[in-house]
């Protein structure tokens, strides 16, 4: 995954020397919608099964169009709160409450695979740092007990998507991506973002 992550930074620190020298900069913000669906996996003891892994959330970025057909963007999102609750956990009596919350920040290179002037198709690769935050709270045979578990990790997105071009300045986006982690408990995370981009 550092291997990954070095070539991916390369790659965008080569594409920004290009644009720079071109001058074909344009400075765009955006905002999204987003649901996530994260792919817990905790081998045989199946914890990861008692888990909320479907989310809503949102995010914000901030990028740069470095010519008329790539971008470079920054880019933060956060879920709600997720929450799962499932009882006769181990006995009767028995029960577990999970509550779960995931941020992210990081990088994407967007480029255009068809552009039609007002509709493009959008591929992108980037790479994203996770922190995951929940709280569990559990009661086995009568006996109550609080824990939380943060867990931060990176992950490698792929992602396909189109933009409407409404006016010179303001655009429709819908993606969907794809990631890869360097951690065992979340094999992929699969995200679907639709908002708007402003250009300036």
């Amino acid at each position: 995954m550092k291997k990954i992550l070095l070539i991916t930074f390369s790659i965008l620190a080569g594409t920004l020397g290009f644009a720079a020298k071109s001058h074909a900069i344009t400075p765009y913000i955006g905002l999204d919608y987003m649901y996530s669906d994260y792919g817990f996996d905790f081998g045989e003891n199946q914890d990861g099964r008692w888990l909320e892994h479907k989310f809503n959330g949102g995010a914000a970025s901030l990028g740069v169009k470095l010519t008329n057909n790539l971008a470079f963007e920054g880019f933060y999102q956060m879920t709600e709160n997720g929450h799962s609750y499932t009882s006769n956990y181990i006995t009767a009596g028995d029960h577990l409450e999970t509550k779960m919350k995931l941020r992210a920040y990081g990088v994407d290179l967007v480029r255009d695979i068809v552009n039609m002037d007002v509709l493009e198709i959008l591929g992108s690769i980037g790479v994203a740092r996770y922190e995951m935050d929940s709280t569990r709270k559990y009661t086995l045979g009568g006996v109550t007990e609080r824990e939380k578990i943060n867990k931060d990790f990176e992950a490698l997105r792929l992602g396909i998507g189109a933009q409407l071009n409404i006016t010179p300045h303001y655009s429709i986006r819908g993606m969907f991506r794809y990631s890869l982690t360097n951690i065992t408990e979340i094999d992929d995370i699969k995200e679907f973002t639709v908002g708007a981009r402003i250009y300036f």
